[in-house]
């Protein structure tokens, strides 16, 4: 068969089948066709001449100049491709069988944003709600942000998620909210303070009603908010808050889960929370705990402040 039948075929699968979002999906079709790419410039294109060979020089040619993170997404990307070929009988049997790749990462630690910041952040917004604005339309784009800002913090939500919310997810008589996260994978996120669920109530009242758009978060357009404005405005907010920092979205993610990890929460209720479904993912946020809870050691202990060697 041709490859790039193949490869939609592969896709196609990947979409009904196993339920993997637009995003990863478009980043398996970048791998296929770079793979793809790659076999055209050998000079053959038959999938059934695809051994470990060819896999290894790939790997060994192409790929060497991505990430670590990258190069284990094309390696999970081409497994799977080749393990359905197999399944589907279009190749005896996978290159990938038998054979070892280790690609080693180095620890990240998730950048977080501290709550000095996170107040003053807070505060300005309020702020400005209570001066008078120039128009309704500002107020109630301001009280939009504001919930938006909530949930960042609140709830640990992806961007993404938060760009996809739906008025029927958000469920405010049960302070509860129904997260479609990676792979349509659903979650139960409580609203944890009164404030939160305020700041969505009010924002829910001024909100004009569409029968064609669901989406609870909405621009000036009457369209949804995409993940992209969701990103300026908070750079936006930032600035004019005097936050000296670059803060992104996904920041306020990592703070809430090391902030419930400093305070004692069980590590696999936070891997609940965010969504996580391996709990290797939700433990890096120990690693940024520990670090915080040494820093405070050495601050704060008595130690520090004795002496008991002249060192004159």
């Amino acid at each position: 068969m041709i490859l790039a039948k193949l490869i939609e075929d592969f896709l196609t699968h990947c979409e009904y089948e196993r339920g993997l979002d637009h995003k990863t999906l478009k980043a398996y079709r970048i791998d296929l066709t770079q793979f793809t790419s790659s076999l055209e410039n050998e000079g053959d294109t038959n999938i059934e001449s695809v051994d470990r060979e060819v896999v290894r020089k790939y790997l060994r040619e192409t790929c060497s100049a991505f990430k670590p993170r990258t190069i284990r997404r094309k390696i999970a990307c081409l497994k799977s491709f080749f393990g359905h070929l197999e399944l589907e009988d279009t190749i005896t049997v996978s290159p990938f069988r038998k054979m070892r790749i280790t690609i080693k990462a180095p620890r990240e630690i998730p950048k977080t944003i501290s709550l000095t910041n996170i107040k003053k952040l807070f505060r300005y917004v309020y702020a400005e709600l209570g001066k008078p604005l120039q128009s309704e339309f500002q107020r109630n784009t301001l009280l939009r942000d504001i919930a938006v800002l909530e949930l960042l913090f609140a709830t640990g939500m992806r961007v993404s998620e938060i760009a996809t919310l739906t008025e029927e997810q958000v469920k405010l008589s049960q302070k509860q909210i129904h997260v479609k996260g990676k792979g349509n994978k659903e979650r139960i996120i409580p609203i944890c303070a009164d404030e939160v669920k305020k700041s969505l109530q009010e924002y829910l009242q001024i909100r004009i009603a569409s029968e064609s758009n669901s989406s609870y978060f909405i621009n000036r357009l009457g369209k949804s908010l995409s993940a992209q404005s969701i990103r300026f405005m908070v750079r936006k907010y930032a600035a004019s808050a005097g936050v000296k920092l670059h803060i992104t979205p996904h920041m306020f993610r990592h703070t809430m889960a090391t902030q419930l990890l400093d305070q004692g929460m069980d590590i696999r209720y936070i891997q609940d929370l965010l969504g996580h479904s391996s709990i290797t993912t939700t433990q890096i946020y120990a690693h940024v705990s520990d670090s915080s809870r040494r820093k405070e050691l050495r601050r704060r202990h008595p130690r520090r402040n004795m002496q008991f060697v002249n060192n004159e």
